[in-house]
């Protein structure tokens, strides 16, 4: 349904304990052509400064985006990070942690099919990281997504003889390969686990945040950035609108 702000405004004043889950592209920031440009603007890291100082709040960035990158945008800004869909913690304060352990021998594989298709489409590129890795054609031929989308499922049908334990994940104009046992849904209800909260929030755009939505408990608030269909309690219309439901907090 569509987002009650007065149902969710009146829960978060009479909390004493909560907690927030906040996805970063398409959530707090807009997409870029180039991920790297996709940097945190002043009002957001202000909005995250006010929520962070409250004492009854504890704040997480759960991201797709690897550590270098969210170490450099939240810096000096008391929050929790989680990159790579949950593959790597970072509690204010604290050094990064993994959450699993990992094999990635099957890397070069994959990065190298990636690399064929970057050559075959101009303007498409591909990412590595620790945990993943993907594929990302923004800033290619408007028709290169319905061209890939099939070759890569064919060759992951393929190649998941050798590596039963990868998934592909389809983001917006990007797609990633990453080990299965690990997502943004696993590592936040792990943090959750350890401690009670009165409040919960889970916000966020993609198919990697349906994890989120479908790990967490009943009581917990969960909104969908953009129309549905989705697992969220609640949809919004956009990023904009969202920024401003946060300064609403």
């Amino acid at each position: 349904m569509e987002l009650n702000r007065t149902l969710i405004l009146k829960a978060y004043k009479k909390a004493k304990k909560r907690i927030l889950f906040l996805d970063y592209d398409g959530t707090l920031v807009p997409f870029s052509d180039l991920p790297g440009d996709s940097k945190l603007g002043k009002e957001i890291r202000n909005i995250l400064i006010n929520l962070s100082q409250d004492q009854k709040n504890r704040i997480y960035i759960i991201s797709g985006r690897d550590r270098v990158f969210l170490t450099n945008q939240f810096r000096g800004l008391q929050i929790g990070l989680i990159a790579e869909h949950g593959y790597l913690v970072k509690e204010a304060d604290r050094d990064w942690q993994m959450t699993v352990s990992l094999d990635n021998t099957w890397k070069i594989t994959f990065s190298k099919l990636f690399q064929e298709f970057s050559l075959l489409y101009p303007g498409s590129f591909i990412e590595e990281k620790e945990s993943s890795v993907a594929y990302h054609f923004r800033t290619a031929d408007k028709k290169v997504g319905s061209k890939v989308r099939p070759d890569i499922r064919k060759y992951l049908i393929i190649l998941q003889q050798q590596y039963p334990r990868l998934e592909l994940l389809d983001g917006n104009k990007v797609y990633e390969i990453k080990p299965e046992s690990f997502n943004k849904g696993k590592t936040a209800s792990a943090i959750l686990r350890k401690e009670n909260f009165d409040f919960i929030l889970a916000a966020g755009d993609d198919l990697t945040d349906e994890h989120l939505f479908a790990e967490f408990p009943h009581k917990a608030f969960t909104i969908k950035v953009g129309l549905p269909p989705t697992l969220a309690q609640f949809y919004i219309s956009g990023q904009n609108e969202f920024i401003e439901f946060l300064k609403c907090l």
